[in-house]
């Protein structure tokens, strides 16, 4: 994949800090929800910058956190505030799936830091998740109360 744009660029330069290049990035990053429709980057990419600022973020809260990060995210994707709520919190439920949390805890799921270290490890993550994120196309994610 070709890293074109200064969105994509950055989210390299952020995962080189970690020693990861983005065909290792974390097996949270690159599925399906809804709110991507408005989204031209990957889903791998903008996955992975809003993964990477939920371990980087010192909030615990799902509102709190994306009030923290709302600007950021309307800017690097040129989404309107309704959009990328709606995509985050899309995201967030998700990883709180993956994560065995109920979807729509109003806390962040537990996530470490953590990157494959082979492509072995990767696909083996991948399979495990496969499963919930196929559920969720004939089940979609709920559209998600905008916060307050």
């Amino acid at each position: 994949m070709k890293l074109q744009t200064a969105f994509s660029q950055h989210v390299q330069e952020r995962l080189y800090r970690y020693k990861s290049p983005l065909y290792l990035h974390p097996a949270e990053c690159g599925w399906f929800v809804p709110g991507q429709v408005w989204v031209s980057e990957p889903p791998v990419v903008w996955q992975t910058y809003v993964w990477l600022s939920l371990i980087e973020s010192a909030q615990h809260e799902v509102h709190e956190w994306i009030n923290d990060e709302l600007a950021e995210v309307m800017k690097w994707l040129g989404l309107s505030e309704r959009q990328a709520i709606r995509l985050m919190s899309q995201y967030v439920q998700l990883l709180q799936l993956l994560h065995g949390q109920k979807p729509n805890h109003p806390l962040l799921p537990t996530l470490e830091l953590s990157f494959p270290k082979s492509a072995d490890e990767h696909i083996a993550k991948i399979d495990k998740y496969t499963p919930v994120c196929l559920s969720l196309l004939r089940k979609p994610l709920e559209s998600p109360a905008l916060v307050e």
